[in-house]
């Protein structure tokens, strides 16, 4: 069975000239960051991470830059996952972008809150690849 995640879909063409998507992901704590990461990568996603909240927002700003997902965890230093989903959700240009939010509290205000803003979704971490 495949896993690979990829725009359009024609069976014609070859994975490699195939777009994949292109994630950002957006997790302060190291070993969290690059488990999502190697489980996006195994899954053919492009993927660029962001240590911080500052740093989601400088990659997202950036008109370089394109993504077809932002995965953000809620509690990171210098600018919270719910402040750069606020920014995200005022910004023309981002606010179509869908955005997945990440954190080990269940809480259902949180989520709630999260999801009214604009949220897609909200996973509660840690994350497990499942085959």
């Amino acid at each position: 069975m495949s896993t690979s995640f990829s725009k359009g879909d024609s069976s014609n063409q070859s994975l490699e000239s195939r777009a994949v998507y292109k994630v950002l992901v957006a997790e302060d704590d190291p070993f969290q960051r690059l488990s999502i990461i190697d489980i996006l990568k195994y899954s053919h996603f492009d993927v660029t991470p962001a240590e911080n909240g500052a740093q989601a927002i400088e990659k997202l700003m950036d008109e370089n830059n394109s993504f077809d997902l932002v995965l953000l965890d809620l509690l990171m230093p210098e600018k919270s996952g719910k402040d750069v989903l606020d920014e995200i959700m005022q910004n023309k240009r981002l606010s179509k972008l869908p955005v997945i939010m990440m954190s080990a509290k269940n809480d259902s205000n949180i989520i709630s809150e999260c999801l009214k803003t604009g949220a897609k979704s909200f996973i509660i971490k840690p994350l497990r690849l499942q085959e």
